[in-house]
């Protein structure tokens, strides 16, 4: 098994691979030439995967800043739910963490469950007893693990504000309940 280089694990094409396949297709296209059209498309696209390459050292975004508002809300006292993020310039990545009471004495940890938004909100949830603090223009949910991985852009993008709220999932054998504990929300600026 070939042992790639540590800039091969990256996730990106190496440029070597890239200049390769451009030459492919650019010799492809010379040799038939009632292949023309469809090859001068993937000779676009191999010259901006080629492009890309260069470009993709360079992550949109430098800094991460997090700022909370709003009530968390919880069924356990003394152990609210938080959110915090990180981001790794290195891999493009933003970690949005949701930190939660672990489970203890036939309460367990059953998931967790991230909001996000383009602007906060305060609505009212009544079967949860909590406020929604973001608007839900995404909801995700994970089983295992505190962090959402979500990918970033390599491309200059200008900075960027997502609204956010995080929320654990408990399920409680002494009643067979599902309890909810919700973070406050949490304001995420991308410079």
């Amino acid at each position: 098994m070939p042992v790639w280089p540590e800039a091969c694990n990256s996730g990106r094409t190496p440029r070597h691979v890239t200049f390769a396949l451009f030459a492919l297709i650019v010799a492809i296209v010379n040799i038939f030439p009632q292949w023309t059209a469809t090859m001068r498309t993937l000779q676009i696209l191999s010259a901006s995967l080629l492009l890309s390459t260069f470009a993709a050292a360079q992550c949109a975004f430098s800094s991460v800043s997090v700022s909370s508002y709003g009530q968390p809300c919880s069924v356990f006292t003394g152990n609210p739910t938080t959110i915090g993020a990180l981001l790794d310039v290195t891999n493009c990545s933003l970690g949005i963490e949701v930190h939660a009471f672990p489970g203890c004495c036939n309460t367990y940890l059953v998931g967790r469950v991230l909001v996000l938004g383009l602007q906060p909100n305060t609505q009212p949830l009544p079967q949860f007893n909590c406020t929604l603090l973001t608007s839900p223009d995404v909801v995700l949910f994970q089983t295992t693990g505190s962090t959402f991985p979500l990918s970033m852009p390599n491309a200059p993008f200008p900075a960027t504000t997502l609204f956010a709220q995080g929320a654990a999932i408990y399920f409680t054998t002494i009643g067979f309940s599902t309890d909810w504990a919700f973070s406050s929300g949490a304001q995420i600026t991308l410079q």
